[in-house]
């Protein structure tokens, strides 16, 4: 017995506790007791089960609480189902609403180990759409197989269905779009931070672009899809619509992303690159700048004229001007965005040519305009 794998067991009326002795499977790689009368709590041995890596005990009449350390447990393997019993949640559920989108909505859940985390409940008529569906699976996907300080983390997820749940860290501030869009949060987020925040979105984005295998693009960079934490370090998120690029295959795709942030070749290709994050880069670095969308100095420059732009110009009139030093990190932040925005995907830098440089210390040497005077000029 001990060297069982799979038990399924599921839709056979049985009845009485489940024995706490079960953990000593310790082979034991699916255990499925749905579908019957079980009574009494969830053994919390069951956590020890080390090889464990789905557990299904849906629709029994099981009652109390699920173990923390089931939970903990949960944050690192499989896929957990305890779903139509009495059972009492170790997410404080659905009382602190953060937010509603398109894709359903997010709540602030407290474990009972203390672990705060964001928990995003897919709305139930989406949960039936194919659309939702696969971006569901995709999201879990992605997020199982990254690992970068700049991308939020996947802690667990329950797809049933009635019901599919995503649960990640917490990430404080919320999203980039939020912090821009409220003054309050403008004053503290000033021109350092908001360096910072592009260095580390360029970071995360090379490190999916060239150390992930095969590369990955997310599609959809924008300020609503970077979250920021309590110290204004941003988190990527959002992998719904992410692709890993096969170099088997064709990479053809339909037009996905955030209107104002689609690479204009995507109008008329629907082979995806990781050049169409460069522009999406692009679009964030000079929002992030500018404290507004850049839809209208982008229709208005060309390349060529791109360096008659004054940095004063752009830069968000709620703070003060940065110093000269953070200045022409800023400039050469914008000529960096204003390169990732060239109509031609094939001329636009690479994330890891651009992280290379964002995280360099003296930019100068390779910034053309280092010398002007920012705020007075545009030699």
């Amino acid at each position: 017995m001990g060297n069982l794998m799979l038990i399924n067991l599921s839709h056979n009326k049985l009845q009485d506790s489940i024995p706490a002795t079960i953990k000593n499977l310790k082979n034991l790689n699916i255990l499925d007791l749905s579908n019957n009368r079980f009574i009494g709590s969830v053994p919390m041995q069951i956590a020890e089960m080390e090889q464990l890596i789905l557990l299904n005990l849906s629709h029994n009449k099981l009652y109390g609480l699920i173990p923390a350390q089931l939970g903990k447990r949960n944050s690192s393997y499989m896929e957990l189902d305890l779903s139509y019993n009495d059972l009492e949640d170790p997410l404080e559920a659905w009382k602190n609403k953060t937010g509603t989108g398109g894709y359903g909505s997010v709540y602030i859940a407290k474990l009972l180990t203390g672990k705060v985390v964001a928990v995003k409940k897919l709305h139930h008529f989406e949960a039936e759409e194919k659309a939702y569906e696969e971006s569901f699976t995709n999201e879990i996907y992605v997020l199982t197989r990254v690992r970068h300080r700049n991308i939020v983390k996947l802690y667990g997820f329950c797809s049933h269905a009635r019901c599919k749940i995503l649960i990640y860290e917490y990430i404080e501030r919320g999203s980039l779009a939020y912090v821009l869009g409220i003054e309050a949060e403008a004053v503290e987020f000033d021109w350092r931070k908001c360096l910072n925040v592009i260095k580390g979105v360029a970071h995360a984005l090379s490190y999916l672009h060239h150390v992930c295998t095969p590369p990955l693009i997310p599609r959809d960079i924008s300020s609503n899809n970077v979250l920021l934490d309590a110290n204004l370090e941003p988190h990527v998120s959002d992998f719904g619509i992410a692709r890993f690029l096969n170099p088997d295959s064709s990479n053809c795709t339909i037009l996905a992303g955030t209107r104002g942030y689609i690479a204009p070749e995507l109008a008329y290709t629907i082979v995806v690159t990781e050049k169409s994050d460069v522009y999406n880069f692009g679009i964030l670095v000079l929002e992030t700048i500018m404290r507004r969308h850049p839809g209208e100095l982008i229709s208005s420059f060309s390349l060529s004229n791109a360096k008659d732009i004054i940095l004063k110009d752009v830069l968000d009139p709620r703070l003060p001007l940065p110093t000269q030093l953070v200045a022409q990190d800023l400039n050469f932040s914008m000529i960096i965005a204003i390169a990732c925005l060239h109509t031609n995907p094939k001329s636009r830098p690479t994330m890891q040519y651009i992280s290379q440089k964002l995280g360099s210390p003296l930019n100068s040497h390779c910034n053309p305009y280092a010398q002007f005077d920012y705020f007075h000029t545009s030699k």
